[in-house]
């Protein structure tokens, strides 16, 4: 049970209410173990003919049973409504992680599989902490009294009833394990079938494009059919639990009937004490069976927990440290000879090589403007993820004012320095929204501005809503270009020291991209500006060009300066102008 030790300080906030509520249904439950003593009396006293007590007795069950709709409405009130208060704090708190959970996490992990921990694992944990703590105390309550009552009635019957008992504990502890393994295959394979249901819905314009509409179809049908086996194995042995309660709760009962019937003949039990041992024997089924239940319940939310624990545990280890730094206003970036083994893929290529860093130099101060330029996979994205701290750089390799960015806040860092990613990621909001992610608090006026200064003015106005008009899924309604556009605006929008720019006009025609650095460079006088680009054109514009290969630096100076020297960037220069000229030919 330590793998849900973290759900205690969920519980713990809304104890009063989950207190409260086991409070009234173990009044539910002591009402409910009256029922057969009154029944009894009425039996008997109904065998003498004194109708004045059945009445009363009568009289007495009426009234009790509307009070246990009364009190059973209230404690299903508080248990079930403090599960569902668990539930969106659990969920509040594993998105809380997700976001700051490291990025080698995040890249290993598949979205299916996260989404699936979001919606069906805590779920799961929700319906044990409801209806699973709600049938536990039920059970524990009318197992325990019900049998101290029924060896009140009858010693020997008891013990006689008794017997399935241990049969029915043996068999839900053997069932308990394989379905503990089984629900934990089922949701592995569920966080699959969405995986891949995501990347499909995602990558549908390629896949058709390439024709591979029943290779897909065919690869998702297998998936489903491995998850629809995987939920039936799981079915067979939630199967095998019921049935086999049934029989041993309907033995039990056939023992009550024979032996006890025997006992009311021969004058050692009265027939009012028969119905009340009968009445407590069927009471029995309903703990019994909801044992089973439970201990099925158990192991799918040890199982649910144990899949979302892995995310808090990791965030948590990632957590920030006590002795980091505030972030002030800042006036130079430094790199000094970053040397580090990133590993495969880490530099955003299809090499299979692993990817290294070593000996990496650059300087950027405000009011400058450096461009940084490689070949394909030299690393240069990789380098400013680290400046960013989304991959963990290493100690003594990044500083800001002479500070090692690894003793600055990651988030104080992240708010003096504005970046564009290359991929101009938008969200499923309006063109307002999107501009404004990293401003909340811009005004509208403000954010027209902007679109004016990355020429977007007039194709916004011909949108039916203008700023406010949705962009779709990923900003699917945009073309390329107005993406990497809105993207440069909301980076405008921010007031920071540096702003980085990996390749923000890669879809963007060379006269848009002019006429945007022009307003740019008015706008972001005094700040730092870092330049990541492969067109030629842009680079001649930078006060400062660094070339990075292979994960080192490995020439710095202006652009006639590195022309000159004939070296990397001048081949660089020359197979990039060469490009051009193809491409302007076709």
């Amino acid at each position: 049970m330590r793998t849900l030790h973290r759900l205690w300080p969920y519980v713990k906030k809304y104890r009063a209410a989950i207190s409260a509520g086991l409070a009234c249904l173990v009044a539910v439950d002591v009402i409910q173990l009256i029922f057969p003593l009154l029944m009894a009396h009425a039996v008997d006293a109904l065998k003498i003919r004194n109708l004045s007590e059945v009445h009363r007795a009568l009289a007495w069950l009426a009234g009790l049973a509307v009070l246990i709709v009364a009190i059973r409405y209230l404690w299903r009130l508080l248990l079930l409504g403090a599960s569902r208060k668990i539930e969106r704090d659990l969920r509040d708190d594993f998105f809380r992680k997700l976001l700051r959970a490291p990025q080698p996490f995040l890249d290993g992990s598949r979205s299916g599989d996260l989404l699936s921990l979001s919606t069906n694992d805590i779920a799961v944990v929700r319906q044990f902490l409801g209806f699973g703590l709600m049938s536990l105390g039920d059970a524990v309550v009318l197992i325990s009294f019900s049998i101290f009552l029924m060896f009140t009635l009858s010693v020997p019957l008891t013990l006689l009833v008794a017997v399935p008992l241990p049969l029915i504990t043996l068999a839900m502890l053997k069932l308990g394990i394989r379905l503990h393994d089984a629900h934990e295959e089922t949701q592995n394979q569920f966080g699959d079938l969405s995986a891949r249901l995501q990347e499909d819905l995602y990558g549908v314009r390629v896949i058709r494009a390439y024709g591979q509409e029943q290779n897909r179809q065919a690869a998702f049908t297998g998936a489903a059919d491995a998850y629809r086996r995987k939920i039936m194995y799981v079915t067979r042995l939630q199967g095998l639990f019921y049935p086999l309660l049934k029989v041993l709760a309907g033995a039990a009962t056939v023992l009550v009937l024979w032996f006890g019937g025997l006992e009311v003949i021969r004058g050692r039990l009265t027939l009012g004490q028969f119905v009340a041992f009968t009445e407590y024997v069927a009471m029995l089924s309903w703990p019994l069976m909801a044992l089973g239940w439970i201990i099925n319940l158990v192991q799918r939310a040890r199982a649910s927990m144990g899949r979302l624990n892995r995310v808090f545990e990791v965030s948590d280890a990632a957590g920030g440290r006590e002795d980091l730094e505030p972030a002030p206003a800042f006036r130079t970036l430094e790199v000094r000879d970053l040397t580090q083994d990133v590993g495969f893929g880490a530099a955003h290529g299809d090499s299979s090589e692993p990817f290294r860093f070593d000996g990496v130099r650059l300087v950027l101060r405000r009011g400058e403007w450096v461009g940084l330029a490689g070949r394909t996979a030299c690393g240069k994205s990789s380098l400013v993820s680290r400046v960013l701290r989304i991959y963990e750089p290493p100690a003594g390799a990044i500083f800001l004012d002479g500070v090692d960015v690894t003793r600055i806040d990651p988030r104080a860092l992240r708010e003096r320095i504005s970046y564009v990613p290359q991929e101009g990621f938008l969200f499923s909001q309006s063109l307002l929204s999107n501009f404004k992610l990293g401003s909340r608090n811009i005004p509208e006026e403000s954010v027209a501005q902007i679109a004016d200064i990355v020429q977007m003015k007039d194709e916004i106005d011909r949108f039916p809503d203008r700023l406010k008009s949705r962009v779709g899924e990923r900003g699917i309604t945009l073309s390329g270009g107005q993406r990497q556009r809105v993207a440069v605006g909301r980076a405008l929008l921010k007031d920071a020291d540096f702003y980085i720019f990996d390749d923000p006009f890669s879809c963007v025609d060379l006269d848009t991209e002019e006429r945007v650095f022009e307003r740019m460079k008015t706008l972001l006088a005094g700040r730092g500006v870092l330049m990541i680009t492969h067109r030629v054109q842009t680079l001649a514009r930078m006060d400062r060009i660094v070339f990075i290969d292979a994960g080192r630096t490995v020439e710095t100076g202006t652009h006639a300066e590195l022309l000159a020297r004939r070296g990397m960037y001048a081949r660089f220069v020359e197979a990039q102008e060469l490009k051009e000229r193809l491409e302007a030919a076709v």
